[in-house]
């Protein structure tokens, strides 16, 4: 009796070996994209078999196997596409900042700076690379660097956290030619008031 438990676990051991070979071998082809041709090509194989064994004609053999396939293939490739979550796109802030709640603030905050210098309200401390709030922040980063805006870190050590009083931006403002709304009250006209 033990000799037998011992020859069905060394069976076992060796079927599992091959499992884990051929999954791993599973695995190269999903990641070659391979896989879903090679189940549909399984499948097309499986319905030209079953075709012969009923004697169909080759014709309508030939028919079969490349529905089968292109079938199977592209429904793989649709419940695929459709099993994917898209990455969520944040859409564009396109109101205007509430300019009177900014009005009494003294000091801001570069990132702050950085969305209210486009007329959009400031939702992120860190804007996304590549959008106009991020390189209105670079901007800004820079001039802080170079001395030409004055920042205070107030202990810290990031930038785009740095506070600017007022009246330093709108001395800022000038040197650069730019008359940010939120900086120029006189400047913004509302369409119910022009």
């Amino acid at each position: 009796m033990w000799m037998w438990l011992k020859k069905s676990i060394k069976k076992a051991t060796a079927v599992s070996a091959v499992l884990d070979v051929a999954e791993k071998g599973w695995k190269i082809l999903g990641w070659l994209g391979l896989a879903q041709i090679v189940l549909t090509a399984l499948a097309s194989w499986g319905v030209a078999m079953w075709a012969a064994i009923e004697a169909v004609p080759r014709s309508a053999i030939a028919v079969m196997v490349l529905v089968t396939f292109t079938c199977i293939l592209s429904l793989s490739r649709i419940i695929g596409a459709m099993l994917i979550k898209p990455k969520p796109v944040r859409a564009p802030v396109d109101r205007a900042p509430f300019y009177e709640g900014w009005d009494d603030m003294e000091r801001f905050a570069l990132w702050q700076i950085a969305y209210l210098w486009l007329n959009q309200e400031p939702e992120d401390p860190t804007p996304e690379v590549g959008t106009k709030e991020f390189v209105i922040l670079q901007m800004l980063i820079r001039d802080a660097e170079s001395s030409v805006l004055k920042v205070s870190l107030d202990g810290g050590h990031d930038w785009k956290l740095g506070t600017v009083r007022r009246t330093d931006l709108i001395a800022y403002a000038n040197r650069k030619k730019k008359r940010p709304l939120f900086l120029f009250p006189d400047d913004r006209k509302y369409g119910w008031m022009a």
